[in-house]
């Protein structure tokens, strides 16, 4: 992933925050990546997993960063997850891997159903990071014990579509602006059309709008990228709820 993929989401969430708070996370994003470079170049460590596992050492017992107790809406952004010390699984994930570039590691992220964490890649091998679980560095054998196979390795628009796709469901339909949400859903889906969870999203808001067909579409095209029992639930409480109301 790029710096300028770390910017762009920056970017985004520049007018969600006040001023003073996000000139507050910015400048704190800074101080924590010389933190982390500063801290690691003391360390001698054998191996890259070693290596992996002293960067997540300090990012939860030093830094004290753990899962959200922050609210939904600030949780999944990289200013909410620094202002509150805490982020849900997305908002750490991108933290981790803003710190993880600024000392050159080569860091990615891998999508589970309902789930995210970042990745550092080992020449072609994977290490996951668990970030909801003390940050524990995994090789895949062992993240697949507790969240199944990674649905895929994400390309940094891939990563920015998982962006959008929260950004429309947690602020912009939460305040009722269900337009808007769909626009940024449409523009998840054309960076990531096989991101099942965007679909399903977008399903949701096309049931708020009383868009049948366009909630049936996306439900059908969800359905098609073989979606786990988790994603499989989802969308048949939509279906469900659908019947309900009629």
């Amino acid at each position: 992933m790029t710096p300028d993929m770390i910017q762009t989401i920056l970017s985004f969430e520049q007018f969600q925050f006040k001023r003073r708070l996000f000139e507050y996370a910015r400048d704190n994003l800074i101080i924590l990546a010389d933190d982390f470079c500063r801290k690691l170049g003391n360390e001698k460590y054998k191996s890259v997993f070693e290596m992996v596992g002293l960067f997540e050492s300090f990012f939860c017992r030093t830094f004290s960063f753990g899962l959200a107790s922050c609210p939904e809406w600030e949780c999944f952004t990289l200013c909410g997850t620094i202002i509150n010390s805490s982020g849900s699984c997305l908002g750490l994930t991108t933290l981790h891997i803003a710190l993880g570039m600024a000392v050159g590691f080569p860091m990615r992220s891998a999508l589970f159903e309902g789930h995210i964490v970042p990745v550092y890649m080992d020449g072609e091998i994977p290490i996951f990071i668990e970030t909801t679980r003390r940050s524990n560095a995994m090789y895949e054998h062992s993240i697949q014990l507790l969240h199944g196979k990674p649905i895929k390795i994400l390309s940094d628009y891939e990563f920015l579509a998982v962006q959008l796709s929260n950004r429309a469901t947690q602020i912009y339909a939460r305040v009722g602006l269900l337009d808007d949400a769909v626009f940024l859903l449409d523009s998840a889906l054309e960076l990531f059309p096989c991101y099942t969870a965007g679909w399903i999203n977008r399903a949701t808001i096309m049931k708020k709008l009383d868009d049948t067909k366009e909630m049936r579409r996306s439900l059908d095209i969800a359905k098609s990228l073989n979606p786990g029992i988790r994603y499989t639930r989802a969308i048949e409480q939509i279906e469900n709820d659908k019947l309900t109301n009629n």
